[in-house]
């Protein structure tokens, strides 16, 4: 379906807001969430190394250790 409307995506299609939080992994930036679980996941690496994305450790939903609360605001 296709709208044709002046307004934003956010206005129509109302999300939820998240908590992500900002964390030091093994020297990148990423952002984080915690799950139903309580274990911090990846959401988003913050990077401007192309090798970093190809590591499996910044994919999105791995898992942070615990001892990775490094957290920016």
């Amino acid at each position: 379906m296709v709208l044709y409307t002046p307004l934003d995506h956010h206005d129509i299609f109302e999300e939820e807001e998240e908590e992500y939080q900002m964390s030091m992994y093994r020297g990148r930036m990423v952002s984080s969430r915690t799950d139903e679980m309580g274990k911090q996941r990846i959401v988003r690496l913050l990077s401007t190394d192309p090798a970093d994305y190809l590591a499996t450790e910044f994919s999105p939903g791995e898992a942070l250790p615990n001892e990775v609360v490094q957290n920016y605001r």
